[in-house]
């Protein structure tokens, strides 16, 4: 398959690592292989074919009833009209959706079109894949919102923020207050009914919570990212748990010069180790420890230079090993967006291996991992982030992982739990399960 492009002349630069694509112009190239053409400068499908041919197939990529090319409101809509996330469509002959990315809100439209503009590639790669549209018929719908309205909340949004960060500074107030809750039985099964909601912290939050049975005195072990906000940055905590999960002696066990969170608990080989999220180191890092629960050190690194939040390793029953991870090299909104899967040797990563369908994912509502990759009645779960509405930890979405390989993939949502239905609370977007215990963060703010 042949496919012509130019986007320069937008000033966007695209790459795109993919067999079937070869970067070619419009004049050097006999209309006679091309096969596909993305029309990024909004002229009429009509033309296009008729240069090209009647079969070429003419791909617009499109925001409501707009080509991307024209817009620079991407989201406004949106906010106006509470939805819960930003599509963008790749179109087939203005008629059929090839596919669609859906983005998280943010308030500023400048920074969505900038979000989408540095991604869009991506969105590209997928469609290219699939090589052919759906029956999904597209669509195209008035955008109708108030300009007005949008500076209104914009500003609004702007001055919130800075009062947020002027209070921060003199009292040490956060904007954002997580605590855990705690509870028994199967999230699946058994739901919120049976948890336990830890007191909110004052001076800090709890967020990112993993639960670990002992082996060795049979407790159960509260992991968390621990955020002092005078600090404004991530450490990692752990803390006993009694019967009644009464905290006890919750104290750091992991600090670095950058940012923690997301102490991914792995056991592997009779030994314990922890991939936590450092993004704002720029790599992947395990950690193996020493003497539990205090001391670790560090086993290996990988991916250097990525910038990867909340990944999450497995090994699945066949005993092959795989990363999940949210991967952005922009804008962290796209951590928010995008997943991509890959194969590795070990926790050593010597040997990373892409997944042929990377990016698996570009949906905000089920993207980003929010917890342990977990097995319960001989099935596989992945537990994902749901960030639409704008907001971080809108929910969690529950979702069976049915087919894992490194051609493919394929997964269902199964349970959801919206932060909104949490009495007292706003958001939530990590649950982990063990056996008979699961814990999930809380959002207050």
């Amino acid at each position: 398959m042949s496919f012509q492009y130019n986007l320069e002349q937008k000033g966007c630069h695209v790459s795109l690592d993919n067999d079937l694509l070869q970067a070619l112009t419009i004049h050097d190239t006999p209309s006679s292989e091309v096969d596909c053409v993305l029309n990024v400068c909004n002229i009429p499908t009509n033309l296009l074919k008729e240069q090209f041919g009647r079969d070429v197939k003419v791909w617009d990529i499109c925001y409501h009833n707009q080509s991307l090319a024209d817009c620079t409101h991407i989201g406004e809509y949106e906010q106006q009209h509470d939805q819960p996330s930003i599509h963008i469509h790749l179109v087939e002959d203005t008629c059929r959706i090839v596919d669609t990315a859906c983005y998280q809100i943010h308030y500023s439209a400048v920074r969505n079109f900038t979000t989408v503009a540095y991604s869009v590639h991506l969105l590209l790669q997928k469609g290219i894949r699939q090589a052919s549209a759906t029956q999904t018929y597209f669509q195209p719908s008035q955008i109708c919102y108030n300009k007005l309205t949008y500076l209104k909340d914009f500003y609004t949004k702007i001055l919130s923020l800075r009062l947020v960060q002027l209070a921060n500074r003199l009292y040490g107030y956060y904007g954002e207050k997580w605590t855990v809750g705690l509870g028994r039985g199967s999230f699946l099964k058994d739901g919120i009914r049976n948890m336990k909601v830890l007191p909110m912290p004052q001076t800090e939050f709890w967020a990112d919570p993993f639960v670990y049975r002992n082996r060795v005195d049979g407790k159960i072990y509260l992991f968390i990212e621990r955020f002092p906000f005078k600090e404004k940055k991530g450490v990692l905590a752990c803390a006993e748990l009694d019967d009644e999960f009464n905290v006890h002696n919750m104290h750091d066990i992991l600090t670095r010069p950058y940012h923690l969170s997301y102490p991914h608990l792995i056991e592997e080989d009779g030994e314990l180790y922890m991939m936590p999220e450092c993004s704002a180191n720029r790599q992947l890092e395990v950690y193996r420890c020493v003497q539990f629960p205090d001391q670790w050190e560090l086993y290996s690194c990988g991916m250097k230079g990525e910038c990867l939040a909340d990944t999450v390793y497995y090994r699945d029953k066949n005993g092959d090993a795989w990363l999940f991870t949210a991967q952005c090299d922009t804008s962290v909104d796209l951590h928010c967006t995008i997943m991509n899967i890959y194969k590795v040797d070990s926790l050593k990563l010597n040997q990373i291996i892409p997944h042929k369908q990377n990016p698996i994912i570009i949906n905000c509502e089920h993207s980003r991992n929010g917890g342990r990759i977990y097995e319960e009645n001989g099935r596989c779960y992945r537990v994902a982030q749901n960030n639409t509405h704008g907001m971080y930890g809108y929910g969690i979405s529950v979702r069976e992982i049915v087919k894992l390989t490194i051609d493919e993939y394929e997964e269902v949502e199964v349970k959801q739990q919206l932060g909104r239905n949490i009495p007292a609370f706003l958001g939530t977007h990590q649950m982990c399960q063990i056996d008979g215990v699961f814990a999930m963060d809380l959002r207050k703010s």
